[in-house]
């Protein structure tokens, strides 16, 4: 499974992605610990793998598809995005994303969540795809609207990051 847009390409990791997600992880951990629970000091080489069995096990039971982003022009690791959360009698899943810090504001997260719409959308039984934000998490938010979706007003319970409680918001892109 593979998915590109000529510049991006998003495919299920593999094991020899476990150095280039530690990598980008630890390099990006100032903009990723405020809004992901994973991501910590203690995040090692251990964490990513257990991420890669975890999502690889979630592929082969369909409950959750998430892929690494890959420039194609350099073959460079990018960062991460998924779909979870699916819930097949809502008909709704969750789609999320994290960009290494010196690529991000570069439009990679945007064409990425295109990409991911438009496979979510492709999968029978989804209809709604909501994106979650930290208030203060204007990069995420602004990812959320260029890609086309709607702010419906604030997350109905607050995210709880490193224990703490923040405010969110929900965005939605309903399948047309």
């Amino acid at each position: 499974m593979q998915l590109t847009d000529g510049v991006v390409l998003l495919r299920p990791p593999v094991n020899e992605d476990i150095a280039s997600l530690y990598e980008a992880v630890k390099f990006s951990l100032p903009e990723l610990e405020p809004w992901m629970d994973w991501a910590t000091g203690a995040y090692s080489l251990s964490s990513a793998q257990n991420w890669l069995d975890f999502v690889q096990a979630a592929w082969s039971h369909n409950t959750s598809f998430h892929f690494v982003i890959i420039e194609t022009k350099t073959n460079m690791f990018l960062g991460c995005c998924g779909l979870d959360g699916i819930n097949l009698q809502k008909k709704e899943c969750n789609l999320g994303y994290w960009i290494r810090s010196d690529r991000a504001k570069k439009g990679i997260a945007s064409r990425s969540s295109r990409l991911l719409v438009d496979f979510a959308f492709s999968k029978p039984g989804i209809e709604r795809i909501e994106i979650v934000a930290g208030v203060e998490n204007i990069a995420s938010q602004k990812v959320a609207l260029k890609i086309g979706a709607q702010l419906t007003g604030p997350t109905a319970k607050p995210m709880v990051v490193h224990d703490q409680v923040k405010e969110a918001l929900l965005f939605v892109i309903n399948k047309i």
